[in-house]
Parts: structure tokens; C-alpha cells; sequence
């Protein structure tokens, strides 16, 4: 477990189990596993504190500092044994000790008055003042017998908060229990008023009975409201079976969050969809200003589809249609039936530190499609998608991606532009940069695939179409690739696209290829250092083109062959 490459053994599995107290099940030991691979950016088994606090429940939480204060880092096992004092199967006595692990800032045993002053600063902000917070925290310790003098210990927290019978449902601050309560539900989310929890709506966790309507019922209250800053969530540990539910807005508020800490899962088998729309599974459309984010994901149960022919797969897991302004951070994706996600007609899109995983021989499972699109990022995150690792479509600009790990693929391409252009359409594709992006085991690397239409940097000759990739192979059977290529003889329009810093093995001897139009050359093609070599040994790579302008600079490997 040292290295997040490697995967859990069932030994390993148990033995995490067993040092978390079983608070979490088997399979969610796993899911847990796949967070912590998300998490550790650098593999080495370890993740910091920083790392650790960008897990969304805790950095929107007012105590997350003080959280912050607790670690020093975590390897995987410490790791479940901190998320499991948030576990409903964990007793009340453990999350009592975690608790007063927050109150005690120094670590001495004690909490005094004025580290519970500063909890209650820190969770009711600018909404009390000051003066009224020390009135508050007076009254109530004098109440139970204490004074601002009085210190506590561990078996004054329990004596508290195990004894008080304190419900959920207090609202007024009138007895110390009621401040150590307020420091227990901020760390575990159970009383907050500005979050909507989907099994308040009707919600029944498992994945037999079809949860889309209760979904809806508290999409709709979320959506209707006026104020800001609300958030709906999917409760950790828990997933829901959801049948195809479209989300619609606009929505009042300008800033929505759906916090995503349990699984979305779609119905299990190609016969379960029958009589449902299998051209789309969740949908958001004319939705403005949300962020989903969260630890939990979304499960498209898509072994059943791959099989069938893709005519009859549903499109896709997630669509966001006609939206603006959307945050989509931290989630996993897994076994889509199809492709992943949808960004249509769209702008203002940001997808951060996101896990896409399906397996490398699954058919037409894009991890991301763009289409009809512009202001595009895509950041930190993890594509192990069977098919194309994002694919880029028609009427698309501004597009950014970096620092992204792309593969397995299954043998079809790994498509970062692909097929612009199609049915004689015209087209222009603008602005789209890719860097730091690392391939593993794909069949493509940079692949720019155009029918009839026109691609070029900006649609003037001054700012470029540029590719900036870092190719890195953990396996011998990769290639690593530059393509361009033309469907039709005539109509296609390629300018100023730059390669820079390849680097990589290809299985083909041909390891770039520009095949461009014969009726319509490409121009303005920069390549800048490029050192592709030969996986087989002592073979050497070359490269291949056709009517290819440009110019290359700095080491080039294999030799360049523009005109």
C-alpha cells in the first residue's frame, strides 16, 4: 500500500478494515483507495495536509484550519482511520474524542474558555459579535456548573455531550452541551442551515429502487430558492439508484453547490432501461453558477452496454447543456455506458481533480466531449477512459488542459481534436492549449483529425493553436504519436498549430505523421522539441508528410519533414 500504483490485496483490504474498527465496508474501503491514488499527486503512497483539506466537505468547513492543525500528513491507513470518526457506523464516544481533538488547538488535554471562544468564532463568524459571543459562552458554562476558569478534559466532553440526550433538532444555544454540539455537527455536517440532504426529500439509499424523483423534489428546492451559498448533498457512504433525470434551470440564486459524498448509480443492465430515455442518463441543462464537487462519484454500471452495438448505449454519465459558469471538482466517474460527460453549447466551465475510470478495452467510453463550446479548463485530473481521453468537437474556443494523466485506451485513438468538420460542415476551432499531459498505454498521443472545415489558432495568424505535451509510458505496448490527417480532398484549413516538448516511445516506425490535404495545405506548423524514439530496440522512428508548412526549432526526433 506503500506506492499508489499497486492495488489493495484482500489482506490488505481486511487490515485497513480492521485498524478503522469497521466503519467502513470492504467495497468502500476500495472506493476510499481510489480517492486517497486521486489525491496523492505524486504516487509515493503519502498525502499532505493540503492535499488532504482539498476534499470539499472539509474545505468549505469554517474548522477546517484547525483540522488542519491535527495532521501531518497521512499514508492510506491513516487516512481511513481519520475519515472514520465521520462514519455513521463509528460510536458517539470516538466522535467525541475527535471532537476534543478540535477544541484542544495545543494538544495539552485541556480545553479553557478561550479555546472555546475561538471554535465559536470560527463557526459563527461575523453572524454574532464578539461581546455576544463571551455573554453566550459565560451564561452557559455558568449554567452547568462551570466558569470561565474552568478547564476541561476528555471525560467532561463525554459527560456532556453522551449524557445531554441533545437532538438534532435544538436551535437555541442555551446550555454548554448546545456550544460543544455546534464544534460535533460542523466537523460531521448534521446541522447545517444552508444544506438541503437529499434523503430529507424522499431519498432511500441502495441501488434497486429509482431515487430520480426524490433527486428532483430537492433539486427543485435548492433551485427555487433566492439566497446564496446552499448546498444539496448525497450523503457519504451511502449510493442511490437513479433512473435518466434531467435538472433544469435557471435557478434564482447565482451560486449553487451539489455535494457529492455518496454514489450516483445508473440501473444495472441494458433490460432495466427499457421504456426509459437511453439517449442520456443525468442532465443539467440551463443551469447557471453550480459546482459539484465531493468525494463520492457516479457508477454508469456500463459493462451490460458494451457488448451491444454503440447505437444502443446511452449517450453518455453527465450533460451539462446550454450552462454557464460551472465548477465540476474532485468527483470519480466509472464504467460509463458511453462517454463520460458532455459539455454542450456551454461557457465558463472549470473541471478540476477529477478520476475518470473504465476499462481500457471498453468501447466508445470518451472521458470528456466538448461540443458547441468556449472557456473550457480542464485541470489536475486522472482519464482512464476506454476511448478518447477528451475529445474536442465543432464550434469550440478557449480551451485549456493541463496536468492531466491520460490511459489506458482501448486501441482506437486517444483523440485530443477530433473529427471537426464532419458532413461538410464549416467549422473553426480556436484557441485550444494542452500541457502537461501524460499519456499511459494509448494507441494516439496529440491527434488533430479534420473532415471538411477549417481549423486554425484564432482565426487571425497571431496567437497559435499549441500543444504542449509530456508523454510518460509505464508499458511497453504504448505509441506515442503525432497526427494530423484529412477525411475529404478538399475544404480543410489548418494553420498555426505548434507541437513542443514530446517526448516519448512509439510502437510504428512512423512515430509523427502530418498528412494534410493535397488541395489545401497546412500551415504555420511549429514543432519544437520533439524526441520520440523507437520502443523495439535498435529500430528507428521517422516521420511522414504531405503538403506540411512550417518550420521546426531545437532538437527534433525523428527528423522533420515540413516543407
Amino acid at each position: 500500500m506503500g506506492n499508489t500504483s499497486s492495488m489493495l490485496t484482500q489482506y490488505d483490504i481486511e487490515e485497513v478494515q480492521e485498524h478503522c474498527n469497521h466503519a467502513f465496508s470492504q467495497q468502500e474501503i476500495v472506493s476510499l483507495y481510489q480517492r486517497f491514488c486521486q489525491l496523492d499527486r505524486s504516487g509515493g503512497g503519502f498525502i499532505s495536509t493540503e492535499e488532504f483539506l482539498s476534499v470539499p466537505e472539509f474545505a468549505v468547513n469554517p474548522l477546517s484550519q484547525r483540522l488542519l492543525r491535527m495532521l501531518d500528513g497521512l499514508n492510506f491507513k491513516e487516512f481511513v482511520a481519520f475519515l472514520s470518526a465521520f462514519s455513521p457506523r463509528t460510536s458517539l464516544q470516538h466522535k467525541i474524542e475527535f471532537i476534543f481533538k478540535v477544541y484542544d488547538s495545543d494538544s495539552n488535554g485541556k480545553v479553557a474558555f478561550n479555546d472555546l471562544l475561538n471554535v465559536l468564532r470560527d463557526l459563527t463568524g461575523q453572524y454574532i459579535s464578539e461581546h455576544q459571543r463571551e455573554q453566550v459562552l459565560t451564561h452557559v458554562l455558568e449554567e452547568a456548573g462551570y466558569t470561565k476558569d474552568s478547564l476541561f478534559i476528555l471525560s467532561d466532553f463525554v459527560k456532556i455531550l453522551g449524557n445531554s440526550g441533545l437532538k438534532m433538532e435544538v436551535e437555541v444555544p442555551d446550555n454548554l452541551a448546545f456550544i460543544l454540539f455546534l464544534g460535533l455537527v460542523s466537523v460531521f455536517g448534521k446541522a447545517n442551515a444552508h444544506t438541503f440532504n437529499v434523503l430529507d426529500f424522499g431519498a432511500t439509499p441502495g441501488t434497486i429502487e429509482d431515487n430520480s424523483q426524490a433527486f428532483l423534489r430537492a433539486w427543485n428546492a435548492l433551485c427555487n430558492l433566492t439566497t446564496e451559498n446552499h448546498i444539496l448533498t448525497v450523503p457519504f457512504g451511502k449510493a442511490f439508484l437513479l433512473n435518466p433525470v434531467v435538472f433544469n434551470g435557471p435557478c434564482n440564486a447565482k451560486k449553487l453547490t451539489f455535494q457529492i459524498l455518496g454514489e450516483i448509480v445508473a440501473p444495472s443492465s441494458p433490460t432495466t432501461w427499457n421504456g426509459l430515455d437511453a439517449g442520456k442518463w443525468l442532465t443539467f441543462r440551463d443551469v447557471n453558477g453550480l459546482t459539484i464537487t465531493g468525494s463520492g462519484g457516479f457508477d454508469g454500471r456500463g459493462k451490460g452496454w458494451w457488448d451491444q452495438s454503440c447505437r444502443y448505449h446511452p449517450d453518455l454519465t453527465l450533460s451539462f447543456l446550454s450552462s454557464n459558469d460551472i465548477t465540476l471538482s474532485n468527483v470519480h466517474f466509472i464504467n460509463s455506458p458511453q462517454a463520460h460527460i458532455l459539455l454542450f453549447g456551454s461557457s465558463g466551465i472549470g473541471i478540476d481533480n477529477i478520476f475518470i475510470n473504465s476499462p481500457g478495452d471498453s468501447p466508445n467510453t470518451d472521458g470528456i466531449h466538448i461540443q458547441s463550446a468556449h472557456n473550457i479548463s480542464i485541470t489536475n485530473s486522472i482519464i482512464a477512459a476506454g476511448d478518447d481521453c477528451v475529445s474536442i468537437g465543432d464550434y469550440t474556443s478557449n480551451i485549456a488542459i493541463s496536468d492531466v494523466k491520460c490511459g489506458p485506451g482501448h486501441g482506437i485513438r486517444q483523440v485530443i481534436i477530433g473529427s471537426l468538420g464532419r458532413d461538410g460542415n464549416e467549422v473553426q476551432v480556436e484557441n485550444i492549449h494542452v500541457k502537461n499531459v501524460s499519456f499511459f498505454n494509448t494507441t494516439n498521443g496529440a491527434r488533430i483529425k479534420t473532415w471538411q472545415g477549417r481549423l486554425q489558432g484564432n482565426g487571425t495568424q497571431n496567437t497559435p493553436f499549441s500543444l504542449n505535451l509530456t508523454f510518460v509510458y509505464i508499458l511497453y505496448e504504448t505509441l506515442a504519436k503525432i497526427s494530423l490527417s484529412w477525411q475529404k480532398t478538399s475544404g480543410v484549413q489548418i494553420s498555426n498549430v505548434t507541437f513542443s516538448n514530446f517526448s516519448g516511445t512509439s510502437m510504428t516506425d512512423v512515430a509523427v505523421s502530418l498528412n494534410c490535404s493535397r488541395a489545401v495545405a497546412c500551415t504555420g506548423i511549429t514543432l519544437q522539441s520533439i524526441k520520440l524514439t523507437s520502443a523495439k530496440t535498435e529500430n528507428e522512428v521517422t516521420s511522414f508528410c504531405t503538403n506540411a508548412h512550417g518550420n521546426a526549432f531545437g532538437i527534433t526526433e525523428p527528423r522533420a519533414c515540413l516543407i
